[in-house]
């Protein structure tokens, strides 16, 4: 018997898209998710613009789910095995989407970081198990790439606004420095991926989360020169880190003659 799980990862998918749609169109409890994150003014949530590469992921996805409808389609050949390692993971990383647009927009603070960590947790099994498939299709590698590394800038900012909304004093620094600090901290995470899977395209949308933090916070400044610099040193770190990985990646991929 074939497997369900192409069908299921569509019936997921489309619900995922429907279930994002209403959030912004039909608030759930009266406010947009970006409604809610301008409740909760803080210098490390990039500016508005930047959030529009949720479209991006979301059609990133649409190519996953093209490969599904392929797969199901196609029943001569069999399931791809990029689609048997992920197995049920993304049906549950969709269930998780919508639980986190709940009870943020219900602005249950808490519960949301709980949540999308339990997301970035799912997405990085993920990550992990297409990296041990060889020469896996970027149909597959790509979007489950950026979906993962943005959900890492949301859940860091995720739990800075839980942080600064439960009254942490971040050890007496002040919220320049200690905004500056995280960004450091995105950037080694950034130079191990980049030490372990050469993901270009897990670089270039860290790249895009501090350009977002780089135009919110040049409009603050004073204030906010430290968050400012620090991105510029991440733009300088991750350009170079990036290039070098991919040219490392490019000279031990195997030539066709």
């Amino acid at each position: 018997m074939r497997s369900s799980i192409p069908l299921l990862n569509i019936l997921f998918y489309l619900g995922l898209i429907a279930a994002n749609y209403f959030a912004v169109q039909m608030p759930f409890f009266g406010k947009t998710p970006g409604d809610v994150s301008d409740l909760y003014p803080n210098l490390l949530t990039p500016a508005d613009f930047a959030f529009s590469i949720w479209s991006v992921v979301y059609i990133l996805l649409a190519l996953f789910g093209y490969q599904n409808l392929k797969a199901r389609t196609n029943k001569k050949e069999k399931i791809p095995n990029e689609i048997k390692a992920i197995g049920w993971l993304f049906m549950l990383s969709c269930i998780l989407n919508f639980a986190w647009l709940l009870v943020w927009q219900s602005q249950h603070i808490a519960w949301s970081f709980i949540i999308i960590f339990l997301l970035w947790i799912n997405l990085i099994l993920i990550y992990y198990r297409l990296s041990q498939i060889k020469n896996a299709r970027w149909q597959y590698s790509i979007p489950f790439s950026v979906y993962l590394a943005w959900v890492c800038v949301a859940a860091l900012a995720n739990l800075n606004i839980l942080l600064i909304d439960s009254g942490f004093e971040f050890f007496g620094m002040e919220e320049a420095y200690w905004t500056a600090t995280l960004i450091g901290i995105g950037i080694l995470g950034t130079y191990l991926v980049l030490s372990l899977s050469k993901d270009i395209w897990f670089t270039l949308v860290l790249i895009w989360a501090y350009f977002g933090m780089y135009v919110k916070n040049k409009a603050l400044e004073p204030e906010a020169t430290a968050v400012t610099s620090m991105c510029l040193i991440a733009f300088a770190c991750l350009i170079v880190g990036g290039s070098w990985a991919g040219i490392k990646k490019y000279y031990n991929t195997p030539k066709v003659v």
